[in-house]
């Protein structure tokens, strides 16, 4: 009984492992295939500037990264990823959005 119990735990945790590694690892493989077909496209970066930690400051940063995100959308760029900015005085802290865009939108929005 023992020996089942370990063997079901071990099967149990190793999707659990599986299933994480693969929610990690998959948007870091996306961006780099998208650079890898597109070595010579355009990129950009936006930064987005956060404000001192409040109880809204959780709900508000997540909406305007959003609204960024769908905004560059509409005008022809792809979300590659985003990187947090800090520096030690907090002057300066926020989140720098990387896009891309490939001439395959250029050519379909020129007529």
């Amino acid at each position: 009984m023992k020996y089942t119990t370990i063997i079901l735990l071990c099967l149990v945790l190793a999707y659990l492992l599986r299933t994480v590694l693969v929610i990690v690892f998959t948007p870091a493989r996306n961006v780099h295939d998208l650079l890898t077909k597109y070595p010579d496209a355009e990129q950009t970066s936006v930064f987005l500037p956060s404000f001192p930690i409040s109880i809204l400051y959780f709900c508000r940063e997540p909406r305007q990264i959003c609204t960024k995100i769908e905004e560059m959308r509409k005008l022809g760029w792809t979300y590659l990823r985003s990187s947090r900015v800090r520096d030690g005085r907090l002057t300066l802290c926020g989140v720098t959005l990387h896009f891309i865009r490939t001439n395959d939108f250029k050519t379909r929005h020129a007529a």
